[in-house]
């Protein structure tokens, strides 16, 4: 950044400060990115650089979304949206309608956001954009999947992850899969939702992503769990726990030790339950999973109630 301002280069200088803002974003220290976002800003304004000014109005956008600031986050989205349509960047415009929706979607408002989302679904679709229809069928997805539309929130989703299969992004295909089946499953569709957790987690295996893996095969065990095949389902809770430990995913390590203690309870034994219960209610409260932690311990206690009733039954 230094050397473009000695040769006088400011797109070079603008391009240096939006990735130093991006990678004080990264590290969540907004304000510092917010910093050099606006210099940035500035610095597009100075040289007449509208696309420059659009992208950092954008990222401020996103950085006061993340701090939760929602109606100055849509403000800077609302002015690089403005821009891009004037200059008939469709990209951008794609974008920031995705963006916009986000906001009315954290706001309550989904109907609106399911306006912006499908806008920015058919201008990516028009100009050939095969990621960025993705990602904004995948935010349709998610919001018909929160109104409670599972039949629309599994075809959005299923376009979605057609078209990340379709250019080989791995990473959001196996996200998107285990969306689907996370849906069969409320659906109460068992096989198919076997089958996409299973697909997931074979992705994740190919492109690394270990504790995406894991994760993968405690839903995968979860199923057979559902379908009363406790043995398969304690299978792949091994798997997943060693692999959540090596990695040392603490949070997935509790999930699944808290699903294998129920596992073994529902099979009557207690005893392994338990103590696999209480490492699981050990973990959640170091990580500062309180709602998890106290569901575990609800759990916990009322196995301990009807073991203490059965001992005095017995005893009677």
């Amino acid at each position: 950044m230094k050397i473009f301002g000695e040769i006088n280069y400011p797109l070079g200088e603008i391009d240096q400060l939006g990735i130093i803002g991006w990678i004080y974003q990264s590290r969540q220290s907004f304000d510092t990115s917010l910093t050099y976002y606006h210099q940035a800003l500035d610095k597009s304004k100075q040289i007449g650089f509208v696309e420059g000014e659009a992208n950092q109005l954008s990222n401020l956008g996103l950085v006061n979304q993340n701090k939760g600031l929602l109606d100055v986050a849509l403000d800077y989205y609302q002015q690089a949206l403005e821009i891009d349509k004037k200059t008939g960047t469709k990209l951008g415009e794609a974008q920031d309608l995705l963006t916009i929706g986000w906001v009315y979607e954290k706001r309550g408002n989904l109907d609106e956001a399911i306006k912006k989302y499908e806008s920015s679904v058919n201008i990516n679709r028009k100009i050939g954009y095969k990621q960025g229809e993705s990602a904004g069928l995948t935010s349709l997805g998610m919001l018909y999947q929160r109104k409670g539309d599972l039949d629309d929130a599994l075809k959005n989703l299923t376009l979605a992850e057609d078209i990340s299969a379709e250019i080989s992004s791995k990473p959001s295909q196996a996200n998107q899969l285990h969306m689907i089946g996370q849906l069969y499953k409320v659906k109460g569709e068992l096989d198919s939702a076997l089958q996409s957790y299973q697909e997931a987690e074979k992705i994740y295996s190919e492109i690394g992503d270990r504790i995406g893996q894991a994760r993968q095969m405690n839903n995968i065990a979860q199923i057979y769990k559902s379908k009363g095949n406790t043995k398969e389902a304690l299978t792949y809770y091994q798997q997943a726990l060693k692999i959540a430990r090596v990695y040392k995913d603490k949070y997935g390590e509790a999930s699944i030790l808290s699903n294998i203690a129920f596992s073994y309870i529902n099979q009557g034994d207690s005893k392994s339950g338990l103590e696999f219960a209480n490492e699981a209610l050990k973990i959640f409260r170091e990580i500062g999973a309180q709602k998890e932690a106290q569901t575990v311990a609800e759990n916990i206690k009322k196995v301990e109630e009807l073991i203490s009733r059965d001992t005095t039954s017995t005893k009677k």
